[in-house]
């Protein structure tokens, strides 16, 4: 996969917000949105929903859902940030930091400020991350229902289309820098490095979801 393009569609988020010291690894950090388009649903743990704009802040237990030729950019206080394509379902199950020692621009993040904790789970759609080099205490993880992606600071597409129609469900992993390890959910790890790609075609039960 080409770097170049992940670069592109991720490119330079300046949304212009800055960090603020004091948040424990105990809470959630901050998540912004930006460059959204179409339509985009913010779906809040208690099933409340509402439409999601530039500039909105989320938090984790938050799901986004895209309609029909509409995406958004996820920014994560820790310096990530993930693109979510359009028919897509994201939840963040867990994004949390460890106390920052002073304020910091985002946007300027080459490595991450404190160690951090990100668990998505993307249920359909397509998602390209950027994650900056990580703290070796922190974790980033982003599970499918085909399996799971451990990510150590790299740039990345995950697309995962539901069996529908007949047709089984399918997953693809790109690695365009560092490393990636994927497990399945027979538990075999398997590294997915830089330039590589890798792909599950899974057979699903209609009757059980299984």
């Amino acid at each position: 996969m080409n770097s170049s393009i992940l670069r592109f569609l991720l490119g330079m988020i300046a949304l212009g917000f800055t960090a603020t010291a004091g948040l424990a690894q105990t809470q959630s950090g901050v998540i912004k949105a930006a460059k959204v388009s179409g339509t985009v649903t913010l779906i809040a743990a208690d099933g409340s929903q509402k439409t999601l704009t530039d500039g909105a802040v989320l938090k984790e237990t938050d799901t986004v859902v895209t309609a029909a030729n509409s995406g958004l950019v996820l920014v994560f206080m820790n310096g990530s940030s993930v693109k979510l394509g359009a028919n897509s379902r994201l939840l963040v199950e867990e994004f949390k930091m460890d106390p920052l020692g002073k304020d910091i621009a985002v946007a300027q993040l080459k490595t991450e400020p404190s160690v951090s904790k990100t668990k998505l789970n993307l249920a359909y759609g397509d998602l390209v991350g950027d994650v900056k080099k990580l703290n070796k205490s922190s974790t980033y993880g982003v599970k499918t229902p085909v399996g799971a992606a451990g990510i150590r600071g790299t740039t990345f597409r995950i697309v995962f289309t539901p069996a529908a129609n007949g047709q089984p469900a399918t997953f693809s992993l790109s690695t365009a820098e560092g490393l990636v390890v994927f497990t399945g959910t027979t538990g075999a790890a398997v590294d997915v490095a830089n330039g590589s790609e890798g792909v599950v075609t899974a057979e699903v039960n209609t009757t059980t979801g299984e």
